[in-house]
């Protein structure tokens, strides 16, 4: 018996059909569920830890779970101020599933700019990485009266205080356990994220984005991207910007490939040489730092290893039209 096509139009395929994010995810668990979704370095362990896609839904929803456990309805906000990796991921799809509205924070942005876009979107609860992020926000004396709950992903909870909750994510993760049945999930038309601009114009202002806007952009970046089935990913920039999160995180995952996610700038080079990715997005800048790194190493090589590298640029060039 013939098996069908799996290939890179029938999966983009597969894509335009889904309507909400989670889909990206959940429409694998069949046909590729124990495919590897998501890998990350875990810094206690000293070990890189791979999740497949069905080990990436179950954590979702756990995540998802512990959302309703907190008493968040659909349409609610809730902040992450992580960085890259896999809890970053669960976070966003756990909310989604629920219906939750996802505000990415940038993990160096100042405190005052957290506080401040925290205060605006009406953030309800926020996931970050310990209790000193969070007090330097708290700090800034900014009105967040309306947040109720903090979760550390290191640290320990902290005693009971009228303002906010503030607990430890296993302890969090484990309140969602007495969840037996979730919530309708979102639709086209319900908000997908609040995505805040960098501020360098004024205050932060939020750009909301539907579910509608986020998967008709993946629809047609595929027409340009059209990652193969084999293909793999290393993500570095943040995914508390909407191209990051958009490219490496939805389309990659959205088909079916490995995800890696790097263990910062400082060790890029490390994790290129590591990982050895097909693709990995960036901006302007960070490859023209890189290519002005190679042009110097070239000044001090022979003319012959110049017109080596030249000759397999050309050549790569040359192969990437032909595509």
């Amino acid at each position: 018996m013939q098996q069908p096509q799996d290939n890179e139009f029938t999966r983009a395929e597969e894509i335009r059909k889904l309507r909400v994010i989670p889909e990206l995810i959940s429409h694998h668990l069949e046909i590729r569920g124990d495919d590897p979704a998501v890998c990350q370095f875990n810094a206690k362990t000293k070990q890189w830890e791979t999740l497949s896609f069905k080990e990436l839904y179950a954590r979702a929803l756990d995540w998802a779970n512990a959302f309703v456990a907190s008493g968040l309805k659909k349409g609610d906000r809730v902040a992450m101020l992580l960085p890259n990796g896999i809890d970053a991921v669960c976070f966003d799809q756990g909310a989604l599933i629920v219906g939750l509205v996802p505000v990415p924070l940038h993990i160096i942005d100042t405190p005052a700019n957290c506080a401040y876009i925290l205060e605006d979107s009406d953030t309800k609860l926020l996931v970050t990485v310990n209790r000193a992020r969070w007090h330097a926000i708290q700090a800034t004396g900014a009105d967040l009266s309306q947040l109720r709950t903090v979760v550390y992903i290191d640290d320990e909870s902290e005693p009971e205080s009228k303002e906010v909750r503030s607990v430890n994510v296993a302890e969090w993760l484990k309140e969602g356990e007495s969840v037996l049945t979730l919530p309708p999930g979102p639709e086209e038309e319900d908000l997908a994220a609040l995505v805040y601009t960098s501020g360098t114009t004024g205050k932060p202002k939020g750009v909301m984005l539907t579910h509608k806007n986020i998967m008709s952009d993946i629809s047609a970046l595929l027409y340009n991207i059209a990652p193969n089935p084999s293909d793999t990913w290393l993500s570095f920039l943040p995914l508390s910007h909407t191209f990051e999160r958009t490219t490496s995180y939805y389309i990659g995952l959205g088909m079916g490939n490995k995800v890696t996610f790097s263990r910062g700038v400082a060790r890029i080079l490390d994790d290129l040489k590591l990982v050895r990715p097909s693709i990995m997005m960036s901006v302007p800048r960070v490859f023209e730092k890189v290519a002005a790194k190679i042009n110097e190493r070239l000044k001090q090589k022979g003319a012959v290893s110049r017109l080596v590298f030249n000759a397999a640029v050309d050549a790569g060039y040359r192969n990437f039209c032909r595509c």
